[in-house]
């Protein structure tokens, strides 16, 4: 079974970023810190890019979908999460 990520992306590594129009590299786990490109709120289970990169990640991968956020909030209340 493919990620849904991998859906979402397929075999692209960056995007243009509406705002600056630059290209910019999707988040690499490998490469990047994730506590330097994002945020959440546990509350409310959002995720939010804090530099372009982890803007467009979250945009593009669609982070922040009523499906993610549901997950997350039962993680967070099941001590899953962070």
């Amino acid at each position: 079974m493919r990620s849904q990520n991998v859906l979402i992306i397929g075999t692209c590594v960056s995007a243009i970023d509406s705002a600056s129009s630059d290209e910019v590299q999707f988040f690499h786990p490998r490469q990047n810190l994730w506590r330097e490109h994002f945020q959440i709120n546990m509350e409310a289970g959002m995720v939010t890019g804090i530099t372009a990169v982890g803007k467009i990640t979250v945009e593009k991968l669609k982070m922040n979908s009523a499906a993610q956020v549901a997950a997350r909030k039962l993680w967070v209340r099941l001590g899953l999460f962070p």
